[in-house]
């Protein structure tokens, strides 16, 4: 936690690290782990996937997230579609092209 930089868009999704305020905006228990969604292009992989702003990205491809570094870790292993868990479940972010 802690890391509240926002990264460069991937698949038009942008992330940052979760901070105690970002937990109580959202309404979010005080122990959740990850990155939070803090935009989304329209008409992205990441929209049609079904992402939006506010959502907790926790897993990419089974990998755990639990930061912005483990989150850039992940998506540079990405290869083809993205399988995310988010706080609201799994969606499915294709590969762009």
């Amino acid at each position: 936690m802690g890391e509240a930089s926002v990264t460069e868009a991937w698949r038009g999704l942008q992330v940052s690290g979760l901070t105690p305020e970002q937990l109580e905006q959202f309404d979010l228990p005080s122990d959740t782990t990850g990155v939070l969604v803090v935009d989304v292009a329209s008409g992205s992989p990441a929209e049609e996937g079904g992402l939006r702003p506010g959502d907790v990205i926790n897993e990419i491809n089974r990998r755990r997230i639990e930061s912005v570094s483990d989150y850039r870790k992940a998506i540079a292993q990405v290869k083809g579609n993205a399988l995310v868990r988010t706080n609201r479940g799994y969606v499915v972010i294709k590969a762009e092209g």
